[in-house]
């Protein structure tokens, strides 16, 4: 718990790419849910880095109901036996599982757990998996230090913008393909849109999909360059 606590541009890869991997400049920068925002924020603070950017099921305006979730899920670590205020000697694994299991719903859409999440064995299931993957094999103290980034800084926080994401969003050079979904509870279609709409080489393509086979896509603007 010594570690200094670190935000959203402290995790910009740019120093390891250029300097560890010797690569001075990027096709593209792709990033799922997450991972979607970090390629905004890369592009944001080096906008001559890459020619351009997809974020999927990500970007910089999330849902306002993700700063309920956000300290919700980090009380359930501060009040869970064994977090000890992160001074622990092995990690208090469940503490790690309750803290996933808040978002977990939100992974999907709501057809997708109608469809296939519709028996106990099912879900019996889809859990053991999960459970390998994603809720069972977390350190609680990353997720702690992770949650409290998204509150130390994002995009917003860029130096040079003011606070502004229209600044912030209008200074990308590189083009962007937002792909999310119209179920995303996480990230609503309609911030995508209007995020999309603030960077000046942008686009958005919307999937009509539950997360199994897409039925159809939209796409909600289209690109402005050939």
């Amino acid at each position: 718990m010594k570690f200094p606590q670190y935000n959203g541009p402290d995790m910009m890869q740019h120093m390891l790419i250029t300097e560890g991997l010797g690569i001075s400049h990027l096709l593209a920068v792709v990033g799922i849910s997450s991972g979607g925002s970090y390629s905004i924020q890369l592009a944001v603070s080096y906008p001559d880095f890459m020619d351009g950017i997809v974020p999927i099921s990500g970007g910089g305006f999330y849902g306002k109901t993700g700063r309920l979730r956000g300290s919700l899920r980090n009380s359930i670590i501060e009040s869970c036996a064994g977090w000890n205020e992160g001074n622990y000697d092995e990690n208090p694994k469940a503490c790690a599982t309750s803290y996933i299991s808040v978002p977990i719903p939100y992974f999907y859409s709501r057809d997708w757990w109608e469809r296939h999440i519709d028996t106990a064995e099912a879900h019996q299931r889809w859990r053991v998996a999960m459970g390998a993957f994603t809720l069972d094999v977390q350190d609680t103290r990353d997720l702690y230090y992770l949650e409290r980034s998204y509150e130390k800084g994002w995009v917003t926080d860029t130096p040079g913008f003011n606070g502004s994401m229209q600044a912030a969003l209008g200074s990308i050079k590189a083009k962007a393909l937002f792909i999310h979904s119209f179920q995303d509870e996480l990230v609503p279609p309609k911030n995508i849109a209007d995020e999309a709409k603030l960077i000046p080489k942008a686009c958005d393509l919307a999937i009509d999909s539950d997360a199994d086979t897409p039925s159809g896509t939209t796409p909600n603007h289209r690109p402005p360059w050939p």
